[in-house]
């Protein structure tokens, strides 16, 4: 687990730092704008990575329960028919996929407010930017791709179970 936090504490910290060298005030020398962006890159990357290791552990232990029961090969095949593909017609494989996308599901319907509510603050904040002229402007790009996603994602994760609940298949049958 600690290594999935450093991998994705990293992931975030990158991209912190080049926002941060490119928003310090041109003033500064350039040690301290590097100082700067370094810290808040650190500081950022540190606590997206703690979090990122803490969700992605419970994510893994609902993975887990879902697949009890199925071999590695039909864990693979379950992972995989959550998302996409013809709904398989092994009936364990079925129900763990089953179990998968409905436990997806859940997730995302209780963060599902909050998230909108974040993704829409934090576009308004990038079209701000961008209309001030600063270069994070180009953020709002990001944060509008990340509300679309997560209205799609609520809407195809509820397709996906009623297709792999087809017949009257519960996930516990």
């Amino acid at each position: 687990m600690w290594q999935r936090m450093l991998f994705t504490g990293a992931l975030f910290g990158v991209p912190m730092f080049v926002v941060g060298y490119a928003n310090s005030p041109d003033d500064l020398p350039a040690g301290a704008r590097v100082g700067v962006a370094a810290v808040g890159a650190v500081v950022g990357g540190t606590l997206f990575g703690l979090f990122r290791g803490w969700f992605s552990a419970r994510q893994d232990t609902e993975l887990r329960q879902a697949t009890e029961g199925t071999s590695p090969t039909e864990e693979h095949l379950a992972i995989r028919a959550a998302w996409r593909g013809p709904v398989p017609s092994d009936p364990v494989v079925r129900r763990a996929a089953l179990r998968i996308a409905e436990g997806q599901r859940r997730q995302t319907r209780a963060w599902w407010w909050p998230s909108v509510v974040l993704w829409l603050a934090l576009t308004a904040l990038g079209i701000s930017l961008a209309v001030s002229g600063s270069p994070a402007g180009w953020t709002t790009v990001v944060f509008l791709g990340f509300l679309m996603f997560q209205l799609w994602l609520s809407r195809r994760l509820a397709q996906r179970a009623a297709l792999l609940a087809g017949d009257g298949l519960s996930p516990t049958q």
